[in-house]
């Protein structure tokens, strides 16, 4: 038995209501802890192991809340990640078109070609720096030191 379950026995007894409250609040958070977020002990009355119960179920339901915002988060965090993959692949993929056509067709371009070739290059090089700063930007709130 847990330190936590035998300090909990002691505090509110033996009798077989405070025993009753404390298996149900034990396998509330067992199954918690395997992954049932809709969890919650059964209060038969609001005596003092009642409201008890009635705290378990409270924990079990922000419990619940904040798993749920969790998810919500990871989902958009991943859905914006995937956008700013694409955002970043397609100035790459200009970029290296454009390299692509300088080195193998340089002898039939003229000069206002390459230059035209270049510039687009640059400019997309600096749609990525900047794509970059953002993330980094970005990366600074996630650490609290930052507030």
């Amino acid at each position: 038995m847990s330190k936590l379950l035998k300090k909990l026995r002691s505090a509110v007894g033996s009798d077989d209501e405070s025993s009753h409250a404390i298996q149900s609040a034990t396998e509330v958070i067992r199954e918690l802890r395997s992954g049932n977020l809709k969890a919650r002990a059964e209060i038969q009355s609001m005596n003092e192991e009642g409201r008890f119960l009635h705290f378990i179920n409270e924990m079990a339901e922000e419990v619940e809340s904040l798993v749920e915002k969790n998810k919500l988060l990871e989902r958009s965090k991943t859905a914006w990640l995937q956008e700013m993959a694409h955002d970043l692949r397609t100035p790459l993929a200009s970029i290296e078109l454009a390299q692509t056509t300088l080195l193998e067709a340089t002898e039939k371009l003229s000069q206002d070609q390459k230059r035209e070739l270049i510039e687009d290059s640059l400019r997309e090089t600096h749609h990525i720096k900047s794509l970059v700063e953002d993330l980094l930007f970005l990366s600074l709130l996630d650490d609290p030191a930052y507030f």
